[in-house]
């Protein structure tokens, strides 16, 4: 996701620490939702905000920018960990399951092509759903749309507002029709509005005002409670959002709510650490999840749905991502010392 996924905020030098922590909190209780019951408090708790937090801090970093650029970076930092990811599925599926390779290779092709995250009304014989890299392209999607609304805007806020407004409503129109578009498009319509949040926040430098007033934190608790409380479903795959705007508020409201807690979090050393060095490997986080979702079957070993498969699966993949980070270490010592 860019460099949400990746580690947007800049180079090293230029990092927002807080936003690394609340991204490495985020994937964890992402993983930990994938590891409990379906509709259990916890779960309803964290899908209650976690996947539009993700498109909110990516607005938080919004530049305007040629088209040129745009493409460049986002199709090296976006596209390419996720198209690399699936090819990496389908040939594991050739190698270990045995799958018939030509019958793979075509449904690689077109998997990645399509980037499907549900069959709606628009489906494709070929391609398979992409499971949870759904989110990579219809977040570039998302920025790009949003790229698209400031450049016709041309700085005028009222006009990008207004062009948002009528993209969120066209996407809740598409998915009420279940019109399920590719690279999940029609979600990416929606979630313009997330990214707009995001935006103003950056623009305004609104974060730093809430930091340094603990009310905004109960305001937002407040907001978010609410919305919890009433039992707002809110389930961007699923193109489920019961309550749809009121529950649009308190994703809102629950993702300010895990800024300003990142925020108390980034000054405590250890965790800032640990979290920091999760938040800036975002993408990697989510291919390793993606492949060992697909290939692992836990319950082989006696492991179902629950705590014990959440510390397993993050221990993994925490283990991969890790292994990764040494390997590139070590390759670029090698380049420098060859220099």
């Amino acid at each position: 996701m860019e460099e949400i996924l990746q580690g947007e905020g800049g180079t090293k030098k230029q990092r927002v620490e807080w936003a690394d922590v609340a991204k490495g909190l985020m994937i964890i209780l992402m993983i930990y939702g994938h590891s409990i019951e379906v509709a259990s408090k916890q779960w309803m708790l964290i899908y209650s905000f976690h996947m539009p937090f993700f498109i909110l801090i990516s607005g938080f970093f919004f530049k305007d920018m040629d088209w040129r650029r745009f493409l460049k970076r986002n199709i090296r930092g976006m596209l390419l960990p996720y198209a690399c990811t699936i090819a990496i599925e389908y040939v594991l599926r050739i190698v270990l399951l045995g799958a018939d390779w030509k019958e793979s290779l075509a449904k690689m092709f077109f998997t990645i092509l399509t980037g499907l995250s549900m069959r709606g009304e628009v489906s494709f014989a070929l391609a398979e759903g992409v499971g949870l890299l759904w989110f990579v392209p219809m977040l570039f999607c998302v920025k790009l749309l949003f790229l698209v609304a400031s450049k016709c805007s041309k700085g005028n806020e009222f006009v990008r507002m207004s062009m948002v407004i009528l993209l969120v409503m066209l996407g809740l129109s598409l998915q009420r029709n279940h019109c399920y578009l590719p690279w999940s498009l029609d979600i990416a319509l929606y979630g313009t509005g997330f990214y707009y949040v995001g935006f103003l926040l950056g623009k305004y430098d609104l974060c730093q005002m809430m930091f340094q007033n603990v009310r905004y934190v109960l305001i937002w608790l407040a907001i978010w409670c609410v919305g919890v409380s009433s039992q707002f479903r809110y389930e961007m795959v699923m193109r489920s959002y019961t309550g749809e705007m009121i529950c649009m508020f308190a994703a809102v409201a629950g993702s300010l709510l895990c800024c300003m807690i990142s925020n108390y979090l980034s000054k405590v050393k250890g965790i800032k650490g640990f979290f920091g060095w999760m938040g800036r490997g975002t993408m990697v986080v989510l291919c390793l999840h993606h492949l060992e979702k697909v290939f692992i079957r836990y319950e082989d070993f006696g492991m179902h749905l629950g705590h014990k498969l959440f510390v397993v699966r993050l221990l993994l993949i925490v283990g991969g991502y890790l292994l990764i980070t040494s390997l590139t270490f070590s390759w670029r010592r090698f380049i420098l010392s060859g220099r």
